[in-house]
């Protein structure tokens, strides 16, 4: 999931791909991390470092997408 995230933040930084990406990209950020952090409470302690990891480099890749976007493309918002 992280490494889609990374996928999805290098496509909307190139020109030619970014206008084949609408602006919902900026919900699978949020998206996945919910899945992620339920898959954790499910699993019970302790957590995982690998799967922190990927939590933190998912919210770090939405974020930069964020830039990208800017605030007002999010939808619902």
């Amino acid at each position: 999931m992280a490494a889609a995230m990374l996928v999805l933040l290098a496509a909307c930084r190139m020109p030619a791909l970014r206008s084949l990406i609408g602006p919902e990209v900026l919900l699978a950020g949020d998206h996945l991390t919910n899945l992620l952090e339920g898959w954790q409470r499910v699993s019970g302690d302790p957590s995982s470092p690998s799967v922190n990891q990927s939590v933190r480099v998912i919210r770090e890749s939405a974020r930069f997408i964020g830039e990208v976007y800017g605030r007002d493309s999010r939808p619902g918002y």
